[in-house]
C-alpha cells in the first residue's frame, strides 16, 4: 500500500514541530520554560517526589520490556506460523 505524499509531509511537519518545541523547552525558551518539569504530562500523572519518580520510571521500563516481548512474538509468528501458541489466526 502506497502512502500519499501529503501524508508524509504532514508527518514530517508534525514531528518537526514536536522536536522544535522540545529543543526550546530544553533551552528554557518558549511557553513551557521550566526544564525541571517533565516535557509532556497533560494529566499531571508524573509524581513530584524522587521516590515516586523512580517508581514511575521503573514501571515504564517494565511496560516497554513487555511490549518488546509482545512484538517479538508477533514477528516470530509472521515468519514461522504456528510457532507462538494462541496466535494461529494472525498470519
Amino acid at each position: 500500500m502506497q502512502v500519499p505524499t501529503v501524508a508524509w509531509a504532514q508527518f514530517v511537519v508534525f514531528c518537526g514541530a514536536i522536536e522544535a518545541n522540545k529543543y526550546n523547552w530544553a533551552k528554557g525558551e518558549g511557553p513551557m520554560t521550566d526544564p525541571s518539569k517533565v516535557f509532556f504530562d497533560p494529566f499531571g500523572l508524573y509524581p513530584e517526589d524522587a521516590a515516586g519518580q523512580e517508581k514511575m520510571q521503573l514501571r515504564e521500563l517494565k511496560n516497554a520490556r513487555v511490549a518488546m516481548i509482545g512484538f517479538a512474538g508477533l514477528f516470530v509468528n509472521h515468519f514461522m506460523p504456528g510457532a507462538v501458541p494462541g496466535l494461529g489466526g494472525f498470519h
